[in-house]
């Protein structure tokens, strides 16, 4: 019975039709040039169809039917915990989670949004950036 509940809970999720709100777009598309620069070749150019595409999945699991703003934070979160370690960081380390600290999700997340402000301020330029 759990795995048949399991079941029709990924086929709501994947049957709902999401879009995205203008605030994570901009994030989301930001993120991505300031990486290019930041990064050049080591970011490949369908990080942003990947990242997209884990967004829409993060907001279905949450059974919305809009991407927000923490959608794209969280898949830039993950998406830059993997690029540093593959690749390594440039400039400063983003805020990491070691081991199972479930219990400071909300603060480290909080000082990952400060860190990425630094970093798209840093590898944007101001015409560049959208809001």
């Amino acid at each position: 019975m759990l795995i048949f509940l399991k079941f029709q809970f990924l086929e709501i999720v994947n049957s709902k039709n999401v879009s995205f709100d203008e605030k994570a777009t901009c994030l989301l598309q930001n993120y991505f040039k300031a990486s290019r620069r930041a990064r050049g070749d080591s970011l490949p150019t369908h990080s942003i169809e990947i990242m997209t595409a884990l967004a829409e999945g993060h907001a279905r699991l949450s059974l919305r039917i809009i991407v927000t703003y923490e959608d794209i934070l969280v898949v830039i979160f993950l998406y830059e915990q993997s690029l540093c370690y593959l690749y390594g960081c440039p400039g400063a380390l983003p805020p990491l989670i070691t081991g199972y600290e479930v219990e400071k999700i909300h603060e480290v997340m909080n000082a990952f949004e400060n860190w990425l402000k630094c970093y798209l301020t840093t590898y944007l330029d101001s015409n560049d950036e959208e809001d």
